[in-house]
Parts: structure tokens; C-alpha cells; sequence
């Protein structure tokens, strides 16, 4: 028969209950909700660079777009549809048929400063370009300056923007304007901010 050991009894206040360290002890018990706050705190930041990252990026991205208006840049409306969605192209410039005197321009003021678009219609007219009018456009909060051109005027377009140190992404086809507002209008000049 086995020698039995004796019972010991309860411990009591102020004894010792075992001979593991009890601020050890309670320190390694909060271990798992240690390790559960540090990971939550990690996803937390994870998603958070996720969300804000991205259209960070995206934004810097279009900005640098927007910016570098170079006919050298291989992103545009029209040609093979990419990656993505987007159309890729190696865009030619289109060659202007008619001369600038030759080339009537209506000039509006996009960016709600006052006397813009006589301005810019003035060196217009110093550059042989027959002004149609120059007034205000119907909003005052266009945020770039735009060419748009009637069409078969695209070139004509194109040489106006080049003429005013602006890239090709600024030329667009006219879209929402009624014949009898642009007259003899071949390009609008719309001026933005």
C-alpha cells in the first residue's frame, strides 16, 4: 500500500497559496488578451492604410496626370481599350488644315476671375485669331482651362492649346452648346482656375 501524503489544509489569508509568483502568474495570464489587443490595434492600422493609401495614390496619380500634360504620355480617350478599362493610345497630334486667321475662337471665362477672357482674347488676337466673343462661361468654377472644338477641328484645337503652352489632354470634342451660341465658332476656349 502506497504511503498516502496528507491533506494540507486550505490556505488562509496572508499564507502562501503555491510557489508560483502570483504577479508572475497574473502576468502571464493576461498574456492572450495582450497579444488580442496588439493584433486588433495591427488590423486596425492595416485596413486603415488600405482605405487611405489607395485613393491616396489614386489621387496623386490622376494629379500627376492632370499636370503633366505631354503628348509623350500614353493614356488617353480613344485607341485600344487597356487594362483596367482605360484606353491606351499613341496618340498623333491631328494637323491643322486652316490658318489661325482662319480659325475663329470664342473665349469664356471658366475661372471666375474678373476680365480673364478679354485678356486672353486680346493675345489671342496679337496671334492672328479671329475672336467671335469673349465673355463669361456658364459656370465660374471650371478647375483647368479646356480647348474644345467643333467637329473636324480637332488640329485647329490641338494648335490652340500648344499656342497657349497647354498639352494635348486639354482638347476635347464640343459637347452642350447650341449652334447659335457658338457663331462662327470653329474652337471654345473655356478659361479655368
Amino acid at each position: 500500500m502506497p504511503a498516502h501524503e496528507p491533506e494540507l489544509p486550505p490556505p488562509t489569508a496572508g499564507s502562501p497559496s503555491s510557489t508560483v509568483d502570483e504577479p508572475t502568474f497574473r502576468l502571464a495570464a493576461a498574456w492572450p488578451y495582450v497579444g488580442a489587443v496588439v493584433g486588433g490595434i495591427t488590423l486596425v492600422l492595416v485596413v486603415g492604410l488600405v482605405f487611405i493609401a489607395k485613393p491616396m495614390a489614386t489621387s496623386a496619380k490622376a494629379q500627376a496626370s492632370s499636370n503633366g500634360d505631354d503628348a509623350s504620355t500614353n493614356v488617353a480617350g480613344e485607341g485600344q481599350k487597356g487594362k483596367g478599362g482605360r484606353f491606351l493610345t499613341n496618340r498623333k497630334p491631328a494637323k491643322a488644315e486652316i490658318p489661325r486667321a482662319k480659325t475663329a475662337v470664342l473665349v469664356l471665362n471658366g475661372s471666375g476671375t474678373a476680365g480673364a477672357a478679354q485678356d486672353v482674347a486680346e493675345r489671342l488676337q496679337e496671334n492672328s485669331y479671329p475672336i467671335v466673343a469673349a465673355t463669361n462661361a456658364a459656370h465660374p468654377d471650371y478647375q483647368r482651362t479646356l480647348v474644345l472644338y467643333r467637329n473636324g477641328f480637332r488640329g485647329e484645337a490641338e494648335r490652340l492649346a500648344r499656342d497657349l503652352g497647354l498639352g494635348w489632354k486639354r482638347v476635347a470634342p464640343l459637347d452642350g452648346m447650341k449652334r447659335r451660341e457658338l457663331g462662327q465658332a470653329r474652337v471654345v476656349l473655356i478659361l479655368g482656375g
